[in-house]
């Protein structure tokens, strides 16, 4: 099995809307998500402390999804197809900025004798 990280960067769509976007992702979205999607084993939620680098405007909210498959952008595509047929809600609270890479387990590097 492939471990894999779906990295999706998200916030509340006004200051006001905050507790309501919070409420949503944890009560509602994430539970939906786990029982849709088999190979999503996991799910966490960072705030944003602080932003370096090169970020013009960092996202306020990182939901970090744990996906366990041969075939992780299966579980992806799947995921789409639950969200664009309604059984994963959406909530007018939310904002999503950018992409949502995902990011495939790189492993040990072969060294030379096991390449032999």
């Amino acid at each position: 099995m492939s471990k894999a990280l779906l990295l999706v960067r998200t916030g509340p769509k006004s200051p006001e809307a905050e507790d309501e976007y919070n409420a949503w992702y944890d009560d509602i979205h994430i539970p939906q998500i786990l029982a849709a999607i088999p190979a999503i084993k996991g799910a966490q939620r960072f705030r944003l402390l602080s932003a370096h680098g090169r970020a013009a405007e960092p996202a306020p909210y990182l939901a970090v999804y744990e996906i366990d498959s041969d075939d992780p952008q299966s579980a992806i595509d799947l995921l789409g197809q639950a969200m664009a047929a309604g059984d994963i809600a959406m909530s007018d609270s939310v904002v999503v900025l950018g992409s949502a890479p995902l990011y495939v387990e790189a492993g040990p590097r072969p060294t030379e004798a096991q390449s032999s």
